[in-house]
């Protein structure tokens, strides 16, 4: 079972970590999903072809694009290879399109 963003602050504190307030993290995934998104349609490509490519169904795909599905680094990855977008930059605000 995966932890809430409030059990992993506890835990870190715990070490001595101290984790970004959850609006940082929330914007975060909203700028990727967006970037997604747009690197999705500059290619034509559709959201079940993502999706599949991403190793998630469509929902959860969508749900990517808005910013509300806690990804996995390597299916994000997966989709930037898919898109043919570099990694880096992936989570600014204008990312560039190649």
């Amino acid at each position: 079972m995966a932890l809430s963003f409030e059990e992993l602050g506890e835990i870190l504190k715990t070490v001595g970590v101290r984790m970004a307030p959850k609006e940082d993290f929330d914007d975060f995934f909203e700028i990727i999903g967006e970037n997604l998104r747009n690197a999705r349609l500059a290619k034509n490509i559709d959201l079940e072809s993502a999706a599949q490519a991403a190793g998630i169904t469509p929902d959860n795909m969508e749900l990517l694009e808005n910013g509300l599905y806690n990804f996995e680094l390597l299916k994000l990855a997966n989709l930037c290879a898919y898109y043919k977008i570099p990694m880096k930059g992936i989570g600014r605000r204008k990312m560039k399109q190649k």
